[in-house]
């Protein structure tokens, strides 16, 4: 049974209200028109916005009115004056607008419309896509070509949402013809003349049908919208952390400002001058940086703007939207979205939040100046930096080399951006995200492993029933525990230790305290156990050791890849043993 939230939030997608809204006129669309970054507009409102906006003798480009991002006009398309009757128009807009009005019992009769009468529809014509009163019904049954076309009463349509306004897309590139093929090549829709001219040469080109085939199930559209929404979220956080910055900003001018006045009140005299040259210096440095913070939050609200215009088009597409439209819509955000994302990037990167303090001299006598403004600023990070990647495709770049001189059998992990390796030999070092050691640890010990407990601690396996617990920041030893077996290799996840021994062939569950929860044959000798979850774990078997290789592995699964960086260890072992793989239920 659907909940009240539930309900509501369905009734507020239906309406789609700010999809169908022109934001330069503030009212419902009449004839919409959308700009390449997926922007729409009232065709008369955007040819206002263009003549007032463009000044040029002979014009190439405007801005969009939303995001700002300039449109560029083809050559040919003639003067400003009918630019905006060239624009495609929003068919997947314009069928939101059929429903609702439909669902609202408010479509007039499209027939009587062209001929400037208001007379309410009662059916819909699922083929031509209009809607018709009861004498233009019958004309419509009446004629040869529309003899078979479904009628759908209007009265029908209210109260059924599984009803598909498909309707025919026409192609950008020629108005006049629909979209029938889709270029997988290009990852283009596009009409059948447009394939014969433009994609004549491609290997992959199908059916629009077939492109349709559980598109809005399909991997690529979830994805959108996944990344969609990490944009936008992104967006919004740092958005929001600017404004705050400019409230924390003008709070400490404030907090300067108290401070000079208390100063003034002891040097009035002796520094009134002075005085008036660092409240000008503070006035310029808050009225540069606020125009400068402000200008970047314009900015970043036209970027968001744009996620949340193209969130709410898939959103709508997956919702109301036929499968021909999720597909149009999907593959204009994709091709919209590369550039948007570098904006995006490279705004973040410039972005640097700003701090002010004031620091008085004590010494009056000696006083030429009454203080010093210092503005600080620290970068935030990007949208690449935020974003998740994915390692089984993505490509790794080798940053730096550690070695390890002396070291034998090296395991480690990422612990707060710093390295943490265990050596046999009887160390455990730190290292920076540079590769440069900052400590290390002597223990009367042979570290065999290594793996993280939490942000502070670290316990390290010794090849034996003995386990170390090390403070990982101050490099210390917090204590000694004595396990109920035989420990070589160890992980920690889901607050269980999983520790694997060469001499048998068993994989352990640990408690915290280290007593066995249980026990799985691995059907080897296992020298390391590396775990991404319970139930799956992969294990090393055989004697002979290649650490080079075994430490990959040990620290893919560890999370090495921290922060885009990505460790290696100059060793000389070399490898001939074997990796297995199991899954525990």
């Amino acid at each position: 049974m659907a909940t009240s939230a539930s309900v509501g939030k369905a009734k507020e997608k239906e309406s789609y209200g700010d999809l169908l809204t022109c934001t330069i006129c503030l009212e419902t669309f009449k004839v919409p028109k959308y700009l390449p970054c997926l922007h729409t507009f009232c065709e008369t409102c955007i040819h206002t916005y263009i003549l007032s906006s463009v000044k040029e003798d002979k014009p190439e480009t405007f801005k969009c009115p939303i995001c700002r991002r300039q449109v560029q006009t083809e050559k040919g398309q003639g003067k400003p004056d009918s630019w905006s009757k060239q624009l495609p128009g929003n068919h997947f807009v314009v069928s939101l607008i059929d429903r609702r009005e439909l669902k609202r019992a408010e479509k007039l009769c499209t027939a009587c419309k062209r001929n400037n009468r208001s007379i309410k529809a009662v059916s819909w014509c699922t083929v031509c896509e209009e809607a018709y009163c009861d004498a233009c019904e019958v004309s419509h049954k009446s004629f040869k070509m529309s003899l078979e076309h479904k009628l759908i009463q209007i009265k029908d349509m209210r109260n059924d949402n599984s009803l598909s306004f498909s309707g025919l897309v026409a192609c950008n590139e020629h108005p006049k013809k629909t979209i029938e093929v889709y270029c997988i090549d290009h990852s283009k829709p596009c009409c059948t003349l447009c394939a014969t001219v433009h994609h004549r040469k491609c290997e992959q080109v199908v059916t629009i049908d077939k492109a349709l085939y559980r598109i809005k199930e399909s991997e690529k559209v979830i994805d959108l919208v996944k990344r969609l929404k990490e944009s936008n979220e992104y967006l919004e956080d740092v958005l929001q952390k600017r404004k705050q910055n400019i409230k924390k900003f003008e709070k400490d001018t404030d907090t300067v400002l108290s401070k000079i006045e208390t100063l003034r009140e002891n040097l009035i005299k002796h520094v009134k001058k002075l005085e008036e040259n660092l409240r000008d210096e503070l006035k310029n440095s808050k009225k540069q940086v606020t125009i400068k913070m402000n200008d970047e939050v314009t900015e970043l609200s036209s970027l968001k703007s744009n996620f949340t215009n193209w969130e709410n088009i898939i959103d709508a597409c997956i919702a109301d939207g036929s499968e021909l439209h999720c597909l149009v819509k999907m593959e204009e955000i994709l091709e919209n979205l590369p550039q948007v994302d570098k904006r995006v990037s490279k705004l973040t990167r410039e972005i640097k939040d700003t701090s002010i303090s004031f620091e008085p001299n004590n010494t009056i006598s000696d006083i030429t100046s009454l203080g010093r403004i210092t503005l600080k600023g620290s970068t935030m990070k990007s949208l690449q930096e935020m974003r998740k990647v994915n390692f089984c495709s993505g490509k790794v770049k080798l940053l730096f080399t550690i070695d390890v001189v002396g070291g034998a059998r090296i395991s480690g992990i990422f612990l707060n951006g710093d390295i943490l390796l265990s050596d046999y030999n009887g160390r455990i070092i730190k290292y920076d995200n540079k590769g440069t050691q900052i400590r290390e640890l002597e223990i009367f010990e042979t570290p065999s492993d290594i793996t993280k407990v939490d942000d502070s601690t670290v316990a390290v396996a010794t090849n034996s029933n003995q386990i170390q617990i090390i403070n990982a920041q101050t490099l210390t030893l917090h204590k000694t525990i004595s396990a109920d077996v035989q420990i070589y290799g160890l992980t920690f996840v889901d607050n269980e230790y999983i520790s694997s021994y060469f001499s048998n062939t068993c994989i352990s569950w640990l408690d915290s305290s280290f007593k066995r929860i249980r026990t799985a044959e691995s059907a080897a000798s296992a020298f390391f156990v590396c775990c991404s979850g319970k139930n799956d774990y992969i294990y090393k078997k055989e004697i002979q050791l290649n650490m080079y290789l075994l430490l990959a592995l040990h620290l893919i699964q560890l999370k090495i890849i921290h922060s885009r960086m990505v460790l290696t260890l100059k060793i000389t072992y070399m490898l001939q043993g074997i990796i297995q793989t199991q899954s525990i239920s």
